[in-house]
């Protein structure tokens, strides 16, 4: 499957917000922290996310001209009240929430398939209320191995909507592990280690092609995969990452970027500003 069309003279970034929080209605809602695996440690930053998603742009390099197209969504359900109308219209209905998000920008972190996998009819659903350029990125636990063939087995539903898998490995270092989930997918399947224990480091160094540690800015991988998780950013700071972004691009990267969630629709202003930034 290719996760990510790329034309030879085009370079995409998609630029995300990490939204935290179910909303009633939701087609799945799920216990409100990250699952670790045997062995996990605590670490500086808590991972209790009550479900994902993301405020997404895509920026295109087209000769030495970057444009830019969007896309952010909720993790399951895309349902996020508080931010109308601040970002939402007054008055949308949460079942039109996900094709307003998708109308304008152009991915979203799937926290809750970390936790549960909605149904099969819930994946296609999805894909169908998106349109073609717009990306999930669903989130693995990948202690629970039983489960790791049928998650990717569902999540392909998401046909080419389907971004890069991002792979939550709380436990120390375990080569049968990380053997089992590249085995379980094909070439052509991003993913993206996020990886919560200190043994692993370095291991972006035995990396297949189509894999990332989450936070990498560099590696010969053709993308990366970033998560801005400690709001407030202010201009200096945006400004900042849109300069990191912009080499990522002129060396050819694709780039999956996301910004963390707040109460109030922040995560939108920064996203638009960072878009200003590499304009």
């Amino acid at each position: 499957m290719t996760v990510l069309h790329q034309e030879a003279d085009e370079t995409r970034i998609a630029v995300g917000h990490l939204v935290g929080g179910l909303v009633e209605g939701d087609p799945g809602s799920v216990d409100d922290c990250e699952v670790r695996g045997e062995g996990a440690v605590e670490g500086k930053e808590a991972v209790i996310e009550n479900g994902d998603a993301v405020l997404g742009y895509h920026f295109r390099r087209r000769g030495h001209r970057a444009e830019s197209s969007g896309g952010i969504c909720r993790h399951l359900g895309w349902s996020y009240p508080s931010w109308r109308p601040g970002f939402y219209p007054a008055g949308t209905k949460p079942a039109d929430f996900l094709r307003y998000y998708a109308e304008r920008f152009r991915t979203v972190e799937l926290n809750t398939t970390g936790y549960r996998l909605p149904a099969e009819e819930q994946f296609s659903r999805w894909a169908e209320q998106t349109p073609s350029g717009f990306r999930f990125s669903p989130k693995m636990n990948a202690h629970r191995r039983s489960d790791v063939a049928t998650f990717v087995e569902r999540v392909q539903l998401l046909r080419d909507r389907l971004g890069p898998i991002r792979v939550l490995v709380g436990s120390a270092r375990d080569e049968g592990l990380l053997t089992l989930v590249l085995g379980s997918v094909d070439p052509s399947v991003r993913l993206a280690f996020d990886f919560r224990h200190d043994s692993w480091a370095g291991v972006e160094q035995e990396l297949p092609a189509n894999a990332v540690c989450v936070g990498a800015l560099e590696g010969a991988a053709p993308f990366r995969y970033l998560r801005l998780r400690e709001p407030p950013y202010d201009d200096a700071a945006l400004a900042a990452w849109a300069a990191r972004l912009r080499l990522m691009v002129e060396e050819g990267k694709e780039v999956y970027c996301y910004l963390r969630h707040e109460e109030e629709p922040t995560a939108p202003g920064y996203a638009k500003r960072l878009i200003e930034h590499l304009s």
